[in-house]
């Protein structure tokens, strides 16, 4: 039986500030050394407005969650999997990222490879990982999922297709 893994690269598209008349583009994993991405896995991209950074995830190749970080005109690459000791992502997974502006904090949800919708958010400026599953007693992932901030209850939210 034959295994193929199927590999992608990450490049970014921007307009420059100057009257934004000139798209450019760039291979943001060779800039940074990060790992290639999963083909058919989803990104996400947030502003940081506490960081005045630009944030980008995306499942890498080994199933982890990788950041992307424009911050003081520099692109950098975390992994961020491996700095909380989560699980891996679901092959082909979902991600889906918001900032929380009353915890001032980054939320980054994904599936993982046993259907548990997982968070990693940013708290005293280390990521740290939750089961989000677990913790409401969720059904389990069988799809994508997105996630925003709701203004008028002032908290996060995150919405997926269930298994049930």
């Amino acid at each position: 039986m034959f295994r193929f893994l199927l590999v992608a690269l990450v490049f970014g598209l921007w307009v420059t500030p100057a009257y934004a008349q000139y798209w450019q583009n760039a291979d943001l994993t060779a800039m940074t050394g990060g790992p290639r991405a999963m083909y058919f896995s989803s990104m996400a991209s947030a502003p940081a407005p506490l960081w005045n950074a630009m944030r980008t995830h995306y499942l890498g190749y080994d199933r982890h969650v990788h950041e992307l970080v424009l911050s003081g005109g520099r692109w950098q690459e975390a992994d961020l999997t491996a700095m909380t000791g989560g699980p891996r992502a679901y092959p082909g997974g979902s991600i889906a990222i918001a900032y929380d502006p009353p915890r001032a904090t980054m939320r980054t949800h994904y599936v993982d490879e046993n259907k548990h919708v997982r968070e990693l958010f940013l708290s005293g400026g280390q990521w740290r990982e939750a089961d989000l599953t677990a913790l409401a007693g969720g059904h389990l992932a069988a799809g994508p999922l997105d996630s925003a901030f709701d203004p008028r209850w002032s908290t996060p939210r995150t919405h997926y297709i269930c298994t049930s």
